[in-house]
């Protein structure tokens, strides 16, 4: 399979997976395991029919250079590198994958929002908008693609052991773009899969590609939207309509992944018409136009289902955040530019705004681990991609090649789509800079392989290079074992191989000896208070496995009215999060028959009701 059509296949399974179960969900259909297998397999189909037809049509295209058969075989031979990086990617994946279904979740997001909306999807059958989380905007407001993902894995195998593995199930995507890209920048032979190879060398994604956290798989869609805009807009004149066709679904996904998304889906939309007029004349409109009226429509129906449906539950239609023009704000919500501040250390706050995205690159790498790692771009984006850009650029002024101009507008893509990013500095909302790095690599060593016909001065440079993806492997090693020791109980540092924990013993370890906590464990059916800051933790902890348990939200005031309601469902047990919702009301109080208080820690305060 070639380089492109490896890519869309991988893209266009992904993105028509998406449309078959959101929209099919608003249509009011269940899923199961049989439904989510019978979805992948017309989405897998689907990726086949369209990648075979882009290989036909560029049948031809991928084929070697020319030159001497000792070239020849020095190139594949020297390639194996190229090869190794794969393995060595795909060796990372596997473990990554291992580690995903042996560690309990524990990151603070997933246990907020991300399990919760889960855990309510399963217990709805389908996508949906959910109220019993209504004080949890983010799990009703945020585009959710790769959870969606990530629901669909837990249907597959049966079971919530992998709940921390949806972004690993993103990694070809950003593989295969990567080849694409460094295929659009001069790459030839087996070098773009370098690219795709060193992927593994970026710390943040491997430590965070266990969590769920989802930069990495939003990192990787981006990554496929610059790639499938590349094969857009430097085409050769076949394929138009469909590779139109695969930068819609590529820009669907992408707005589908995360609402940074969207303002991307808009600058890159931009850059590309840009650069086809600019490269085939503003006349060349009345052609282009219904081609990307096709990709506007398939970017639509792959990510404007979480933007649709907000505007008609909220009015928003990138609820919970605010909508707003310059400093005026037109529909209220939070502001992103102020929470990514809020996350900003406070020994980088001191340095100038326009330099704390370069002081953080600098920053030691590796191990990489938690919310918010200033970098965890990785030696390889510092050591190899800037480096390779620099050279590739000046290569590229000497000679008037079309990878010349790909890289130029690879370079400004990139640049537009940073000023779109808030949090420039944070190293898991930029995962996807390497976007222009590693292509710029790999495209740097195979013009070095093909100088080698001519004299031996480019080896140097292929050594660097070689030492450069050999640093990336020890850093990203040292990261992963990082991981592979947190969610022991025990301080990854201690290096002690003790066996790991589940959420609950992790956080909340003694729950379940309060008879309020052990009742409410078995339960598949309690009510809730609105949760606190820590009690978003027991509420996500409460979430698995999916579909265990259904949690009632309460109101801070509730009535008469609202007790009968929960005995008639059957709900004999209130959780009250005191931290949260202030103390028990007294309605609540009168009508109990018990109540049991569960207050481990200074910021945990619950109260277990049983009604009568």
């Amino acid at each position: 399979m070639t380089v492109v059509s490896a890519f869309v296949a991988v893209s266009t399974f992904l993105a028509v997976l998406q449309i078959l179960v959101l929209w099919s969900g608003a249509l009011g259909a269940s899923f199961d395991r049989g439904a989510v297998l019978l979805a992948a397999g017309v989405a897998a189909a689907a990726a086949l029919a369209l990648a075979a037809r882009f290989a036909a049509g560029l049948r031809g295209r991928d084929k070697d250079e020319s030159g001497p058969l000792w070239y020849r075989i020095l190139n594949w031979t020297l390639g194996l590198g190229a090869l190794a990086a794969m393995g060595w990617c795909a060796r990372v994946w596997l473990d990554l994958w291992d580690l995903a279904g042996r560690r309990a979740v524990l990151d603070w997001d997933g246990l907020y929002y991300h399990i919760p909306a889960m855990n309510g999807w399963t217990l709805a059958g389908r996508v949906s908008w959910l109220p019993d989380l209504a004080d949890l905007p983010f799990a009703n407001g945020y585009p959710m693609a790769v959870e969606t993902t990530t629901w669909l894995l837990h249907h597959v195998l049966g079971n919530s052991d992998r709940l921390d593995a949806g972004n690993l199930l993103f990694w070809p995507l950003g593989i295969t773009a990567l080849a694409v890209v460094a295929r659009a920048l001069g790459a030839r032979g087996p070098w773009p899969w370098l690219a795709g190879g060193l992927l593994y060398g970026v710390p943040v994604l491997v430590c965070q590609s266990v969590t769920c956290y989802i930069d990495p798989a939003y990192s990787c869609t981006v990554m496929g939207a610059v790639a499938a805009s590349c094969l857009l807009v430097f085409h050769d004149g076949r394929l138009l309509v469909w590779r139109a066709v695969l930068w819609g679904l590529n820009l669907g996904l992408m707005a589908g992944a995360k609402g940074t998304g969207a303002p991307f889906l808009v600058t890159m939309v931009l850059a590309v018409v840009a650069a086809v007029l600019l490269r085939e004349g503003v006349g060349a409109w009345r052609v282009w136009w219904p081609r990307l009226a096709v990709a506007a429509v398939l970017a639509v129906a792959v990510g404007g289902f979480w933007y649709g449906r907000n505007v008609l539950e909220t009015g928003n239609p990138i609820h919970p955040v605010q909508v707003a023009f310059g400093k005026n704000v037109l529909i209220p919500g939070y502001d992103p530019a102020g929470m990514m501040a809020d996350n900003l250390p406070p020994w980088l706050r001191e340095k100038p705004a326009a330099l704390r995205m370069f002081i953080a690159w600098t920053q030691p790498d590796a191990p990489v681990s938690g919310y918010a790692p200033t970098t965890g771009l990785g030696r390889i984006w510092l050591l190899g991609g800037l480096p390779a850009v620099l050279l590739l650029g000046l290569r590229q002024l000497r000679r008037r090649e079309e990878s010349g101009k790909a890289l130029l507008f690879l370079a400004v893509l990139v640049l537009l789509l940073l000023v779109a990013q808030p949090g420039r500095w944070w190293g898991r909302m930029t995962v996807w800079l390497h976007v222009l790095g590693l292509p710029a690599l790999a495209a740097i060593v195979s013009y070095a392989v093909a100088g080698l016909r001519r004299s031996i001065l480019p080896a140097p440079l292929i050594l660097a290079a070689g030492l450069v993806a050999v640093l990336a492997a020890r850093e990203t090693a040292i990261t992963r074992d990082h991981e592979w020791q947190a969610g022991r109980g025990v301080p990854p540092s201690a290096g002690v191989e003790a066996p790991f924990l589940d959420t609950r013993e992790l956080f909340f370890r003694t729950f379940t000896d309060n008879p309020g906590g052990a009742a409410v464990w078995e339960s598949g059916l309690f009510a809730r208070s609105r949760w606190g800051r820590i009690g978003t933790l027991l509420g996500g902890t409460l979430a698995m496995p999916l579909g265990a348990r259904r949690a009632l939200l309460l109101s801070d005031t509730p009535t008469v009215a609202d007790l009968d309601e929960l005995r008639d469902v059957g709900c004999a047990w209130i959780l009250w999060d005191v931290l949260g919702a202030g103390e028990v009301p007294e309605i609540l109080r009168a009508a109990a028959l018990e109540e049991h208080a569960f207050q481990p820690a200074d910021d945990v305060d619950v109260r277990f009701l049983r009604l009568d």
